[in-house]
């Protein structure tokens, strides 16, 4: 018989508001990952999907922007993270601290994609 003490038993909380989107841009394009919140909230992101069906290497830039008018513009609110995929390649990134955007009334975040295809881009994490 082993006697053990003091342990601590874990286990996997679900996040109280899981998030994902799916978007798709052509050769270069603005895209708008999360749309802007009623009030303030906090994007968690805890994984990117990137698909390039390009000739070349994509980069994607995800960052805070503002909404002026209907869309979402960048406005130099901040970088989160820059990504590169090679040509006809599909990245997988998962951070295990969550890239955080705190965001307000009519802020949003958005993926700038810079590529020669259609770029594929599936975000997943939970908002507070």
């Amino acid at each position: 018989a082993v006697d053990v003490q003091n342990t601590i038993s874990g286990r996997q909380v679900i996040a109280q508001n899981p998030w994902n989107n799916f978007i798709q841009g052509n050769n270069v394009a603005t895209l708008t990952l999360f749309p802007p919140p009623a009030g303030t909230t906090d994007l968690a992101v805890t994984s990117f999907t990137i698909m390039n069906t390009g000739d070349v290497p994509a980069t994607i830039t995800v960052e805070t922007a503002s909404k002026v008018g209907g869309a979402c513009q960048v406005n130099g609110g901040g970088t989160l993270t820059e990504l590169s995929v090679g040509p006809n390649s599909t990245s997988h990134v998962e951070y295990p601290q969550p890239l955080v955007a705190h965001l307000t009334t009519n802020q949003c975040v958005v993926a700038e994609v810079n590529g020669d295809g259609a770029t594929r881009i599936t975000g997943v994490g939970f908002t507070q």
